[in-house]
């Protein structure tokens, strides 16, 4: 969101709310077509998930690495 800000794709009056504000039902989500959600999920423990969930993957196709019973 910062970039599209900072390149003036957009200005703070178009943000309605957060995705947390969405899911809560404090603002509502999409209305029309026309509409446009911006999603930055960069320094979210997502972004860490999504990135181990690769290196678990290209891991087990090359037979690399240690399963540990916990």
């Amino acid at each position: 969101m910062e970039r599209g800000l900072a390149e003036g794709a957009f200005g703070l009056d178009h943000v309605l709310g957060e995705l947390g504000d969405v899911l809560v039902g404090k603002v509502p989500g999409r209305t029309s077509a026309e509409d446009v959600t911006v999603f930055d999920s960069a320094g979210t423990a997502l972004l860490d998930i999504a990135c181990a969930k690769i290196a678990l993957d290209a891991a087990a196709r090359r037979g690399l690495g240690t399963v540990a019973e916990l």
